[in-house]
């Protein structure tokens, strides 16, 4: 029996008298004091309740039932419901132990065969060898074959080279882990529905694993998995400024220029940390395809095409807060191509060269 105690006007709480039974405001007899075997009972009873209820007037035709349960009103009905609540809690919890587990499994099987990336500064490229003097400040002469590349430390290379690779390569370079899902997953989308140019999803570090493994001309969901994993162990054992240095000292730059030391050498006869803006701008404009953006590239080059990619730089500093949008326009109103020297020969500027041959032989 309930027995019902009246306060304000208009309002009753139920009261329980002893037993296992409680009556609540609206009406319904509940069991107290249950095992867990009844409570488990109750719940599938409750719940094949609530089934009945859903399919309650279901056609008797298979084909009209088929369309009556994937009618979207229906479907919204039941995802909604108590019942697709839970059900979408098991789908979830689901399809993460599988994708974890598979995610497992597929690292295991390529990392198997993937090398330990130790050692980021490019000696895999190649490079210049330099000759000195006696005293070794004096430089003499730079030998390379096909690759130029004169590494140097991070602190030998300017802000507003890092500030503009960074601006155009891989604006959440600071941010990621490594790899960019969003970046990865656009690519992907891009190369599949829309036919013609690739795009790129790689950031930095997955550029830098590419140029240090001679990956750049393979494209294959494998090579682009392994380079992933071996970003993500990058990213493990060097800071964000070791791989940015590492990536600026093997970065394509046109023709035999290869890092941002001999590139500013060559284009404009200076040392990577005094080159300015605009200088700066012109450079990170050419990795992205060096045949076309390469002033040095006399067949290929495209001006009006490098114009565009030289904006699109000074913008996107913009856009990260590097630059301001009047130093912006100051920087596009600069003739940089005027700026850029021209390509010298393996055996120019040279100095004592019968002693530097006879080094080199």
């Amino acid at each position: 029996m309930v027995k019902r105690t009246w306060g304000k006007p208009g309002s009753y709480r139920a009261r329980r008298s002893p037993g296992k039974y409680v009556t609540t405001r609206s009406g319904r007899v509940l069991k107290v004091h249950r095992t867990l075997g009844e409570r488990w009972a109750a719940m599938k009873e409750a719940k094949s309740l609530r089934k009945v209820n859903r399919m309650r007037g279901l056609p008797k035709s298979r084909t009209a039932r088929l369309l009556w349960r994937i009618d979207p009103r229906h479907l919204a009905e039941f995802w909604f419901s108590r019942d697709g609540a839970i059900m979408s809690l098991k789908i979830f919890g689901i399809a993460t132990v599988a994708i974890f587990i598979l995610t497992l499994g597929v690292f295991a099987y390529f990392r198997k065969d993937l090398p330990n990336i130790k050692d980021i500064s490019g000696s895999k490229l190649g490079g210049s060898i330099s000759y000195y003097d006696r005293t070794g400040q004096t430089l003499l002469w730079q030998d390379y074959d096909a690759i130029k590349r004169v590494p140097v430390a991070g602190t030998e290379i300017s802000q507003f080279i890092k500030d503009a690779t960074v601006a155009v390569e891989d604006r959440d370079f600071y941010k990621h882990r490594g790899f960019d899902i969003k970046a990865i997953s656009r690519a992907a989308f891009n190369d599949i529905f829309h036919r013609g140019a690739k795009q790129g999803g790689s950031t930095i570090t997955q550029q830098l694993v590419k140029l240090n493994q001679d990956w750049t001309n393979q494209r294959s969901i494998g090579r682009k998995i392994k380079e992933v994993i071996l970003a993500v162990e990058l990213e493990r054992t060097y800071t964000k400024d070791e791989i940015l240095t590492g990536y600026l000292n093997v970065a394509p730059y046109g023709g035999v220029d290869y890092g941002v030391q001999a590139a500013a050498a060559d284009y404009f006869h200076k040392s990577a940390k005094d080159l300015n803006l605009a200088e700066s701008a012109m450079l990170a404009a050419i990795p992205k395809s060096p045949a076309i953006y390469s002033p040095y590239n006399k067949e290929f080059f495209d001006r009006e095409a490098f114009i565009g990619r030289y904006n699109y730089v000074l913008d996107s500093m913009v856009e990260i807060g590097k630059l301001t949008k009047d130093q912006a326009e100051e920087a596009k109103k600069v003739d940089i191509l005027a700026a850029v020297q021209p390509q010298q020969t393996k055996f120019a500027g040279i100095r004592s060269p019968y002693f530097v041959l006879a080094a080199k032989n």
